[in-house]
């Protein structure tokens, strides 16, 4: 059999290194992903002006599930008047981040996902800071993630704009990757910090609120 003309194997290997990232790839390092407990505030543009509209809180750890390591996600939204809106609780793989289960209880009640039924091999939608804290962030990096989540699977250009320092909510500056997200639902711009890993940031593309971490950095959660 005669070989492959070099251009040929060329744009075969560019045609593979471009397909999306999914769960168990090499390029994750899970031991980047912080562990703890970190708040948020969920800011509304009103007037020209941004108002605390409520908190977010974020609660990671690790635990074991059917004799594995996961990671488990617990993130809860709290009205400004202190009502609660949301429970989003997931848990994915400690190493490949594959997701195992989901449930969301909202003002409609509680739903579940069965990942058994969605894509076998796609990271769930709603764990995106916990994908981009484990990618090797660096400037001018783009992938492409295979998602899956409520509205089905869906693929996620990121692209990092570059390192900056940005204000967290209490004043204070964190240098962080800026990190452009462009996933439907899911698309904006994410702040990640450069050593811990949190989440400093979100600015959704509809530009209807910024979720701002509310300590500074260099800190840990």
């Amino acid at each position: 059999m005669r070989s492959m003309p070099l251009v040929i194997i060329l744009a075969v290997l560019a045609f593979i290194s471009d397909g999306p990232i999914r769960p168990g790839s090499k390029s994750l390092n899970t031991n980047q992903i912080p562990l703890g407990i970190d708040s948020l505030y969920i800011l509304i543009p009103k007037n020209g002006q941004f108002y605390i509209g409520g908190n977010m809180t974020l609660q990671t750890g690790l635990s074991d599930f059917k004799g594995k390591k996961v990671l488990n996600r617990v993130e809860r939204t709290v009205a400004a008047d202190g009502t609660l809106f949301s429970v989003d609780s997931f848990m994915v793989a400690q190493h490949s981040l594959l997701p195992l289960y989901q449930r969301l209880q909202d003002p409609q009640g509680k739903h579940k996902l069965n990942f058994d039924r969605m894509a076998k091999s796609a990271f769930y939608d709603n764990s995106l800071d916990i994908i981009l804290a484990s990618l090797p962030l660096r400037p001018r990096y783009k992938a492409h993630l295979a998602l899956t989540g409520e509205k089905g699977d869906q693929i996620a250009d990121i692209q990092v704009v570059g390192k900056t320092a940005i204000k967290t909510a209490d004043g204070k500056e964190c240098n962080s990757w800026k990190v452009q997200v462009d996933s439907g639902e899911n698309s904006g711009t994410y702040w990640v910090a450069d050593q811990s890993r949190v989440l400093v940031r979100f600015e959704p593309a509809a530009q209807n609120m910024i979720i701002a971490r509310i300590r500074g950095c260099p800190v840990s959660i």
